[in-house]
């Protein structure tokens, strides 16, 4: 069994022990005896619900754990999100205090690193493998493994991922999962929006459920995929000698004109690398608007059967994530951003101009697209040419102008 070395370098202070489970007058301060700034929101906040099992919020600032609102244990006090002091509530005890103390020092207790894996799935076929580092692993699914030969279908492949491992179980859980959603949104906003994991809450759909030259049977099934060996921890990632790399291909080529491409084969972008690389070094609060740029980059590629409406909306809302130009109306600094990050000529300032105004009308109920109210798919008028265009203008420039807004936060810019 490996050993586990102390999460701090420095030791960690004990609250005094204490065989009485009594409130105290003057609790000490909790906020620098939690480490709150040292330890992960995310782990605290486990901790205390592990401690008081229920916890309340009336206030976006404030989070109170314990029985009620009048006789709660501890307050967790936010800024812009994140965790910033901890204070006591009538009903803490000494023993509240020690047990916490005892839960930092053993349970977030750093093991080292773990493996993780999962299964995504794609838009086309990955039929090899990719390694970024230690950080994450590509591959194709296992010899015998479920797929799809339908063009643009769910192809599943394997992801393997590293995190810090710590003594507690579930909050190896709460970090793999974490882990997972962070590479998912990365891979879905850089390389292609229709890349997803499986909803975190299972979904049931009326599928055929016969056979394709049997009688017609339907039925109301769980979505679900495996892969043999299953969704199992490990120390190391899996040797992969054997497996031909993926391609790399022409980053310009690669996100400005994805269809010369042409086959169904995974490729990646010559710079996608380094682009992981900058993601990472990125500060915290740039590298969470990029995440929720790329989630709306995802969500709109994922209503796109469903509602065009809903895809451009999507898609205008992530630029909208990322944008912090400095002057001018709602409108002008979109065309601005654009600009900057991803370029055009000609009549391109007016062109996207229009490409607003559709997201303006569509998200205050102006509008919608012409085949969100049609659904005959009888013709194809000059008015359905446009839709097509615009969306996919849409898809396009904002792809770039992520990618080149991350870029040009690093040395790659030059």
């Amino acid at each position: 069994m490996p050993s586990h070395s102390a999460i701090f370098s420095l030791p960690i202070a004990k609250a005094p022990l204490s065989d009485h489970c009594v409130a105290m007058e003057t609790p000490p301060n909790l906020t620098e005896l939690f480490h709150v700034g040292r330890i992960s929101d995310t782990d605290l906040d486990y901790v205390f619900l592990d401690r008081f099992h229920s916890a309340a919020s009336e206030e976006h600032d404030h989070v109170i754990y314990g029985q009620s609102k009048t006789d709660w244990s501890l307050q967790a006090t936010y800024e812009n999100d994140s965790l910033v002091e901890v204070t006591a509530g009538p009903a803490l005890t000494t023993a509240d205090i020690d047990a916490i103390v005892e839960a930092i020092n053993t349970r977030l207790a750093v093991t080292g690193q773990r493996v993780g894996t999962t299964v995504l799935f794609a838009a086309t076929h990955v039929r090899g493998r990719y390694r970024q580092g230690n950080a994450f692993q590509i591959l194709p699914v296992p010899p015998g493994s479920p797929t799809t030969d339908i063009i643009g279908g769910d192809h599943p492949f394997v992801l393997e991922f590293a995190y810090t491992g710590v003594v507690d179980v579930g909050l190896n859980m709460c970090r793999r999962v974490q882990a997972v959603r962070e590479l998912e949104l990365f891979l879905a906003g850089i390389l292609d929006g229709r890349i997803h994991s499986l909803a975190f809450a299972a979904k049931n759909r009326w599928v055929a459920t016969s056979d394709p030259v049997g009688p017609l049977r339907i039925g109301y099934q769980a979505e679900m995929y495996t892969v043999p060996g299953g969704d199992v921890d490990k120390m190391e990632f899996v040797e992969t000698k054997k497996i031909d790399r993926i391609a790399f291909v022409d980053s310009g080529q690669f996100f400005w004109e994805p269809w010369l491409r042409g086959d169904q084969t995974f490729v990646l972008p010559e710079v996608f690398p380094a682009l992981f690389q900058v993601y990472k070094q990125l500060p915290p609060s740039d590298r969470q608007r990029l995440s929720r740029a790329f989630f709306w980059i995802q969500h709109a590629h994922r209503v796109y059967l469903y509602s065009r409406s809903a895809f451009f909306t999507g898609l205008i809302t992530a630029i909208e994530a990322l944008n912090d130009e400095p002057s001018g109306g709602a409108t002008k600094r979109f065309i601005d951003f654009l600009e900057k990050y991803a370029p055009g000529a000609g009549d391109q300032k007016e062109r996207r101009r229009r490409l607003y105004e559709i997201r303006s009308q569509l998200s205050h109920g102006g509008t919608l697209l012409r085949s969100d109210q049609r659904r005959d798919f009888l013709g194809f008028t000059p008015a359905d040419s446009k839709e097509i265009r615009e969306t996919s203008e849409a898809s396009s420039l904002v792809r770039i102008a992520v990618v080149n807004w991350l870029i040009s936060r690093s040395k790659l810019s030059s």
